[in-house]
């Protein structure tokens, strides 16, 4: 996860990330990393919310995964 605020795009840690349909969740480490066990990607999760900084951002994960596999969600972060 990066964020993209007045300081350009970082690597954010200590997001929550959860998969609601599976019953998933999981933290983004001090680099904005993160990862779940395997799961299903035919079809995928049809939502995954990432709460961080007091915000709540919700996503289609099928609009972000990449041909690896690997998906990359910015966050924004409002300038204060």
């Amino acid at each position: 996860i990066v964020e993209n605020g007045g300081h350009g795009r970082l690597g954010l840690a200590g997001a929550r990330l959860d998969l609601p349909m599976l019953q998933l969740s999981t933290r983004s480490d001090h680099r904005g990393h993160f990862t779940f066990p395997p799961i299903p990607i035919d079809p995928l999760p049809p939502e995954l919310v990432i709460t961080a900084r007091g915000r709540v951002l919700r996503i289609a994960p099928e609009k972000h995964v990449g041909a690896d596999h690997t998906l990359t969600i910015t966050f924004p972060i409002p300038e204060n």
